[in-house]
């Protein structure tokens, strides 16, 4: 057996080792985007690095001319999901700061309440 063909059997099982880890990684992937439909976004962080961590990987397989997705589909998904990330926190601070602001607001009236009730009640 001569070293070529060693090294070619040896790159061929190298090779699908790293197709199998892919798809592995593309499974992976696909489970974290169905996590998206759970309420309240708790898991969009999650997938945020996910997204962001495939542009990598697949800047990589186009070095290695794997091709299972192009680099710029990877970075449109990135850029994607980082504006879902960014609106969801943006919603979220804002309810956040409503709320606030609705607690402190109920909270005057309540003392100006108090206030009026206790000067109705001292006057009689």
């Amino acid at each position: 057996m001569e070293t070529n063909d060693i090294l070619g059997a040896v790159f061929d099982k190298t090779k699908d080792l790293l197709i199998l880890f892919i798809g592995v990684v593309l499974d992976c992937i696909e489970s974290a985007f169905d996590c998206m439909t759970y309420r309240k976004g708790k898991n969009l962080l999650p997938v945020l690095l996910v997204v962001v961590s495939f542009l990598p990987i697949s800047l990589l397989s186009e070095i290695l001319e794997l091709g299972f997705i192009h680099w710029q589909d990877a970075l449109v998904a990135s850029i994607f999901m980082t504006i879902i990330y960014a609106i969801n926190n943006i919603t979220k601070a804002q309810v956040e700061n409503s709320i606030i602001f609705a607690r402190e607001e109920a909270s005057v009236i309540k003392e100006k309440v108090k206030r009026k009730v206790g000067k109705n009640h001292a006057e009689q």
